[in-house]
């Protein structure tokens, strides 16, 4: 059964603490050591057995989820509340002219051609969402753990890295990204991943790691992303269309031709919130 393989990877790791006490007497070596033995216990037989498990314990929770999220899939960072300065929209006219892969794109004004930065037409937070996508490919709870962990770091790379291509973003200022700032970015992240049967994946690490993971990043990381799948259950799509177009239209008010100057035009124009 699922519970005697976990407490058999657990009694082997007990047992290598008890004899080799060295080696295991840390939380950075705990892991690591249970980790080397997660990939000999946990091969792809054993994991495909073991997950069928889960995706059928699961299956109802799943089919709603899917349901869900497929009908959020064209929602854009308005829509879930994200922080506009978090939105990562690329502006053409804050390019950096030297920037190392630019391509063409027509102006919408004119036949002018316009030079914009390859990267900044690639959906906000594309890095972060690749990234996430390849927890399917893992076979045991510290490596999917890892994946999580690398996620919230992606996402913070490609903050970093929008910024650092904008001319008039100030060298010496630092962009603190706060916990009510992250949280709707990992929604975001989550539901533009479209993971199959992410539930799962996530009461598998929950059931298969190791206390000491769940009271460092792996844990904090787990639990975001349990409590942004619980909120995506809660959306309400008629007003994620009104705080969205809210948004927009707060913006306009202020500054009517700001989404005129973005790369990516249509991926927060009015016309385009409706879900």
């Amino acid at each position: 059964s699922i519970d005697n393989i976990k407490n058999f990877s657990h009694e082997i790791r007990d047992y290598l603490e008890f004899k080799c006490p060295s080696l295991v007497n840390n939380d950075i070596n705990d892991c690591v050591s249970y980790h080397c033995i997660e990939n000999a216990l946990y091969d792809q037989e054993i994991y495909s057995f073991l997950f069928s498990s889960f995706k059928e314990k699961y299956k109802q929770t799943e089919e709603k989820i899917s349901k869900l999220i497929l009908s959020f899939l064209t929602c854009t960072p308005a829509h879930l509340g994200i922080n506009r300065k978090f939105w990562l929209i690329g502006s053409i006219n804050s390019v950096e002219e030297e920037t190392s892969v630019n391509i063409k794109k027509k102006s919408v004004f004119d036949d002018e051609d316009i030079l914009v930065d390859s990267n900044l037409l690639l959906p906000p937070y594309y890095q972060a969402i690749e990234t996430l996508k390849t927890i399917t490919k893992q076979t045991n709870a510290s490596a999917k753990l890892q994946v999580l962990i690398k996620t919230k770091n992606q996402i913070h790379y490609c903050i970093s890295d929008y910024y650092n291509l904008l001319k008039n973003q100030n060298d010496n200022e630092e962009i603190i990204i706060g916990a009510d700032d992250f949280f709707p970015i990992v929604i975001y992240i989550l539901i533009k991943a479209n993971i199959k049967h992410f539930f799962a994946e996530l009461s598998f690490m929950e059931l298969f790691s190791l206390s000491t993971q769940m009271f460092g990043e792996g844990g904090y990381c787990l639990v975001t992303f349990q409590t942004a799948l619980d909120y995506i259950l809660q959306l309400n799509p008629h007003q994620m269309e009104i705080n969205a177009i809210d948004t927009v239209s707060t913006i306009l008010s202020t500054n009517p031709f700001y989404f005129l100057s973005l790369a990516n035009l249509t991926s927060l124009y009015p016309s385009m919130l409706r879900l």
